[in-house]
């Protein structure tokens, strides 16, 4: 079996992983989503102490 045809059965069996899934770190992704969202400071520095 080629590798298209692997992939795309993969996708239609939903077992297909994206080869660049998780290469953005939580940390990285978290930060980043709270500098898009609009929050209180508070709310912000009491979500960035999670992080």
């Amino acid at each position: 079996m080629d590798f298209a045809t692997k992939v795309e059965n993969d996708k239609h069996e939903n077992t297909y992983i994206d080869p660049n899934a998780g290469k953005v770190s939580l940390r990285r992704y978290a930060e980043d989503w709270l500098n898009a969202v609009i929050l209180s400071s508070g709310t912000w520095g009491a979500d960035l102490g999670v992080v």
